[in-house]
């Protein structure tokens, strides 16, 4: 579809021909390769500058933060996996006895799979995690990119949309999510669904289905809302691109709806028997992940600009301003004459603004109430990720549009970099906050991957410390009673409130039956250091577990015993 054609009757024409090319962006642009090299290259620039400092620290340094070492557990967990038993795919060794722990949060499969033959080359699930989270960023910026230059053929306003997509104050939010990172999907699913539309290809349409399948393999919270974006704005361009497409692209769409299908089937079972133990989210549950209309005037408190001000407007999850030139840009957009094309993301940026508001709106507890797979979900907040892709398409418009009003070429080229800086001193934080891990298992760590496999074992205190016990389980893949993920099972926090009285005699005879053969004690985990000093004096009198060693952790002194007469665990070796 031309940006000439309407979105039905009624609606005025955008009869403007598209922006001219600036003379230095001309010049790269004549040699396409040039141009996608001299453009990843940027993003790449951009990705350091606005994530410093974790390029300098990418093989032992995270995002202060306790989700990076969970996502370098998962990418950990599925190589371990898939080189070991690969039915014990979803088996994770944390919560034990739970079953499918892994899908207790996002499996994250596809990264898992990507990283898998580099962990198992010897390369530390946390340097995966960075690496791919800069991948991530680019390839988001470089997605988004190629949408908005296919919409409106302004490199200029297609590079202003990949800043705002990849680096607006939503994205800051999600630093520490890997997965919530993993977003080039959407757009690239845009880009093809509009190519299959406008130019009646079937494999695009089968490559619309590709994407959204690969988004669910990435971030399932992404791949559901994608599915309902779609269904507004997938709606509206059948509509208006009705005279454009024929059986091909339908064929193709249905090609992809078959793979989405496939993929969901058989990723989706692991989650659906997870319902029957640890159950669904409540609306109440959803209230605190849910967007205001606060929070698209709030930046994070590490916002150079606008943190200060800002930063407390917003809750957990809930910080989307866009920035003020975005906004204008949208407002530039949205002035008539308009076009389908503007008309559509319009629709679908409206619909993602009223879905994030979750239970603060309207329009979400009516699709969570009817849509089952949506109770899994917490954060309808997340939802604002297509608001970045919606806004900075329209966006894109706005440079477009912006250019042609200007008459002097100089000055045309100046308008996209002055924007650029400007939106770039928006979206300016604080250096990151890093925290440095080891990559190679400390001496305690070495001791119980000595150790008959599977040792149950158990580490104290819990469970305010649980995420990295469950990093360091990476290097010994001992089954542990600890964990941490999107769902805490029953049972373990049954055993959390016990283990207050840890170790009197009730709870060490639920130790032995649940087969607990190993507990280490982390002496500077413990906040309160005279709930230490009582644990070890207590452990020092009784007979039932015996003292091994004492070695450091990356805090302090840790102390590992074993259990004598422990149950032995259904796969232990004889």
């Amino acid at each position: 579809m031309s940006d000439t054609e309407t979105l039905g009757p009624g609606f005025a024409e955008l009869t403007e021909p598209r922006a001219r090319a600036t003379a230095p962006i001309a010049a790269i642009a004549a040699v396409p390769w040039r141009r996608g090299v001299a453009v990843v290259l940027l993003f790449l620039a951009l990705t350091v500058f606005f994530t410093w400092p974790q390029a300098l620290l990418m093989r032992s340094g995270t995002v202060a933060h306790q989700d990076p070492l969970f996502s370098a557990w998962r990418l950990g967990w599925v190589s371990h996996a898939l080189f070991t038993d690969r039915d014990e795919l979803f088996e994770g060794n944390i919560f034990y006895p739970a079953h499918r722990t892994l899908a207790y949060s996002d499996a994250m499969l596809l990264q898992g799979v990507i990283a898998a033959p580099f962990i198992r080359l010897g390369v530390s699930p946390l340097l995966m995690v960075n690496l791919l989270w800069f991948v991530s960023m680019i390839a988001s910026a470089g997605g988004m990119y190629l949408l908005a230059r296919r919409l409106t053929g302004s490199t200029s306003g297609a590079i202003l949309a990949a800043i705002i997509f990849t680096f607006a104050p939503y994205r800051v939010e999600h630093n520490m999510h890997l997965e919530l990172n993993w977003a080039q999907w959407i757009p690239l699913t845009l880009w093809a669904m509009h190519r299959a539309l406008t130019e009646d290809r079937w494999l695009e349409g089968t490559l619309t289905g590709v994407f959204i399948a690969l988004q669910l393999l990435s971030c399932i919270y992404y791949a559901m809302y994608l599915l309902l974006v779609l269904a507004v704005m997938g709606v509206l361009s059948l509509w208006a691109y009705r005279r454009q497409f024929s059986w091909r692209a339908i064929a193709g769409f249905a090609a992809g709806a078959v793979i989405i299908a496939m993929v969901a089937s058989q990723y989706s079972k692991p989650y659906q028997m997870n319902t029957r133990t640890v159950g669904t989210r409540s609306e109440e549950e959803l209230k605190g992940w849910s967007a205001t209309p606060w929070s698209y005037l709030s930046a994070t408190e590490d916002n150079r600009l606008y943190g200060r001000l800002t930063g407390k407007w917003g809750g957990p999850e809930a910080r989307d301003f866009p920035g003020i030139v975005a906004i204008v840009l949208l407002v530039i957009a949205l002035l008539p004459p308009f076009n389908a094309t503007r008309l559509i993301y319009a629709a679908g940026l409206a619909f993602a603004v009223e879905c994030s508001f979750g239970t603060n709106g309207t329009l979400y507890p009516i699709l969570f109430h009817w849509l089952k797979p949506l109770e899994g979900l917490r954060a309808p907040g997340r939802m604002g990720i297509f608001v970045l892709a919606t806004l900075g398409v329209l966006a894109a418009y706005g440079v477009a549009r912006l250019q042609m009003w200007v008459k002097w070429p100089k000055l045309r080229v100046a308008v996209p970099v002055v924007l650029s800086c400007i939106i770039a001193a928006e979206y300016m934080t604080k250096p990151l906050l890093i925290w440095r891990l080891p990559t190679e298992p400390p001496s305690i760590y070495q001791w119980l991957s000595r150790l008959p496999h599977p040792t149950l074992t158990l580490e104290l205190p819990v469970p305010a410390t649980d995420p990295f016990y469950v990093y360091f389980s990476t290097m010994h893949w001992q089954p542990i009673v600890n964990g941490y993920s999107g769902f805490l099972p029953g049972p373990y926090l049954d055993l959390v409130d016990r283990l207050q009285k840890f170790p009197d005699d009730r709870t060490m005879e639920e130790l032995r039956r649940r087969g607990v053969r190993a507990v280490i004690v982390h002496k500077e985990m413990y906040q309160n250091q005279q709930d230490y000093a009582r644990v070890a004096q207590a452990l020092a009198f009784r007979n039932d577990i015996h003292f091994v060693a004492s070695w450091r952790d990356i805090f302090g002194e840790a102390r590992a015993y074993l259990v004598p007469n422990a149950a032995k665990l259904p796969n232990a070796a004889p």
